[in-house]
């Protein structure tokens, strides 16, 4: 189980303010996820998400990239309340050249041999992938006071820019105060996200085909 608290920004153009009141990153990644669903609609019925995310360290203010670990997420929300997300998560990495064989068509994500794939086929009857969905997120991770920020900017294929701070933890009312209160210093508004990024995501991918 993953418990997250989400907290979203009002204005996202204040991203930088937030981040003038907190130490500097230990790192900065870009993330490219990829999004499957599958033709019968199971994942969808059995409310999982399959996402394959291939992230970039970025080394330098120039943009400068270097590639890191391919990794496959399947996740199932249990629950969300006050923006603290609980869900169910597995994952393993994928290498490279099945990657790679999987974006230029040659073979499906399902060849796999992993449990997470297992799982797929055995417990959600899925007998197929295909990639629905591509978004791009700039994450900045801080350490401050026990805690790690996990600081989003995300851009959405419709050009919508969103940006969120969210936590991994057991102790989410001891971040949302911390969180509040980097806010606060910065004079930058924050309210509990009330979704995930994949399905505001879906509800943009939905509404542009009409």
């Amino acid at each position: 189980m993953e418990v997250e608290l989400k907290l979203a920004l009002a204005r996202p153009e204040e991203l930088d303010a937030l981040l003038a009141e907190l130490p500097t990153p230990e790192a900065v990644v870009d993330q490219h996820n990829h999004y499957f669903g599958d033709p019968e609609g199971r994942l969808a019925e059995a409310k999982v998400m399959v996402r394959v995310r291939r992230e970039e360290r970025v080394d330098a203010p120039g943009g400068a990239t270097s590639p890191q670990a391919i990794v496959l997420t399947l996740k199932r929300r249990h629950s969300k309340e006050g923006g603290v997300f609980a869900s169910e998560e597995r994952e393993c990495e994928v290498p490279s050249e099945l990657w790679e064989a999987v974006q230029a068509g040659r073979t499906d994500l399902l060849s796999l041999q992993a449990e997470e794939t297992a799982w797929l086929r055995e417990a959600c009857g899925v007998r197929e992938l295909r990639e629905h969905a591509v978004m791009i997120n700039r994450r900045r991770r801080v350490h401050l006071s026990g805690f790690v920020l996990e600081v989003d900017e995300t851009r959405f294929p419709d050009g919508t820019v969103e940006a969120e701070v969210e936590v991994e933890t057991d102790d989410a009312e001891g971040a949302r105060e911390l969180v509040l209160e980097v806010a606060r210093r910065a004079g930058v508004e924050l309210h509990e996200q009330t979704e995930g990024k994949y399905g505001r995501l879906m509800k943009r991918v939905r509404g542009a085909r009409g």
